[in-house]
């Protein structure tokens, strides 16, 4: 059994990941999004999972710091109205979503990230921000994993490894360098290099600035800039670079615990976004989960007259066809009965000249009781109904092509259509349409 993990997404490193894969196609950004949080929770199988966002408008930071993010662009405009769309697709996934007016998400993180270690359970903070870092703590059981290129872990030596310092090193690191991306001032004539470097040589920067007298004139000169009283920015900078970790939440790791996703819920959300791929993956995992089913076979008059009862009562059936070829858009239907059918290969080739094809034998009797599903009330208009009722191979369905709508007593035809076939309504060689009957009267099992 896995261990309990408490996953922490931060939301928005992958909305504009995901935007930007598919800045063309039309809800790209919610479609692909959903697929990458699904990867990761089938991956991973977290315990405890929050997806944290970003909340609009300022925060802290831009408190202290008004040109904080300022050289930032627009979010798209083509992006923005999915936002609402993203945060429904996460509800339907059931993950919780946790976010705090006037702090950032890497706050909200750093403090569930925090309390989780505080409580013994272990954490991953899923994002690229190289800020987050500073929280990476091998004894608190707190990493960061950087799904944009695979899958890379952060743990103590790994920081060490891409920074050049170590995770309690990385505020101070940052101080020096700013951070353009933010608009974050650094200090002049210290680059990433020097600045691991001096960090190495003595340990923090409060040590550094000690210690200046012995730093090369350049780097000396710049420190003098960043800490000049009443004009110097160091200290701000060091307060902009440095997440929070106390933050009163309404969330806490013990209300993350993650029961999956709700199947049916998912797949309504999906489908009503006209997201076929994942409304077709979820009905699959959905149909191949196990289910008690009860069949049975109609041998007699009496037992066909109750099917029939039985399916008028609940208002829907589903039937399966027989076709000439499994080639959905080359197939035609074959209908008992049906004289005028096309010819299909029999499945045992029968003795005597004709073997090889022949028509479909004509049934005594029982065809005629079926009939009575199109008769009576809501009955098909007159043109179609005898079509339906003969199994002509360009009717809807000989057996399948009419079926009741929910909340319609009014049976529909559905014509033959060319094309490939719909996963919703198709399968391969026929038309299937699925309606479990009451009383024990199942669908029928697929042909062998």
């Amino acid at each position: 059994m896995a261990e309990d993990r408490l996953y922490l997404i931060d939301t928005f490193a992958f909305i504009f990941r995901s935007y930007f894969a598919n800045p063309r196609l039309k809800n790209g950004a919610a479609l692909t999004f959903t697929r990458l949080v699904l990867q990761l929770l089938d991956q991973h199988q977290p315990s405890h999972v929050a997806c944290v966002f970003d909340v609009s408008g300022a925060t802290f930071r831009h408190e202290l710091y008004p040109e904080y993010k300022a050289n930032r662009a627009e979010m798209p405009e083509d992006l923005r109205p999915q936002i609402p769309l993203i945060r429904d697709l996460v509800a339907a996934l059931s993950i919780p979503i946790v976010e705090l007016q006037g702090y950032e998400a890497d706050d909200v993180m750093a403090t569930l990230a925090r309390e989780a270690a505080a409580q013994g359970l272990k954490a991953v903070i899923v994002s690229p921000d190289k800020d987050l870092l500073q929280l990476v703590n091998d004894d608190a059981g707190i990493t960061v994993l950087n799904t944009k290129e695979g899958e890379v872990w952060y743990d103590r030596e790994g920081v060490k490894a891409r920074m050049g310092v170590w995770p309690e090193q990385v505020v101070d690191f940052l101080t020096l360098l700013g951070d353009a991306s933010d608009n974050v001032k650094g200090v002049p004539g210290i680059g990433e290099k020097g600045a691991a470097q001096l960090l190495e040589q003595f340990g923090s920067l409060d040590a550094i600035l000690a210690a200046r007298e012995q730093l090369k004139p350049r780097q000396r000169a710049g420190l003098d800039e960043a800490t000049a009283p009443g004009t110097g920015w160091l200290s701000l900078t060091r307060r902009l670079v440095t997440v929070v970790t106390d933050l009163a939440l309404p969330l806490h790791p013990v209300d993350l615990r993650y029961g999956g996703v709700d199947e049916a819920r998912a797949r309504e959300t999906f489908k009503a976004l006209g997201f076929q791929s994942l409304t077709k993956s979820f009905t699959v995992a959905s149909a191949d989960a196990p289910q008690a089913r009860t069949y049975r076979c109609a041998r007699s008059l009496a037992d066909l007259e109750a099917a029939v009862t039985a399916c008028r009562a609940a208002g829907r059936l589903g039937l399966d066809t027989e076709t000439t070829t499994l080639e959905a858009t080359r197939g035609h239907l074959v209908a008992p009965g049906a004289p005028e059918a096309r010819l299909r290969r029999p499945r045992r080739r029968p003795a005597g000249p004709a073997a090889g094809i022949g028509p479909a034998r004509k049934p005594a009797g029982p065809p005629g009781r079926t009939r009575s599903l199109l008769a009576g009330p809501g009955a098909l208009p007159g043109r179609a109904q005898p079509a339906l009722c003969r199994g002509s191979p360009h009717a809807g369905s000989a057996a399948g092509g009419c079926g009741h709508r929910q909340g319609r007593a009014e049976p529909q035809v559905r014509p033959h259509r060319a094309g490939p076939p719909r996963p919703d309504r198709e399968g391969p060689g026929g038309r299937q349409h699925g309606a479990e009957l009451p009383g024990g009267a199942g669908p029928a099992p697929q042909p062998g």
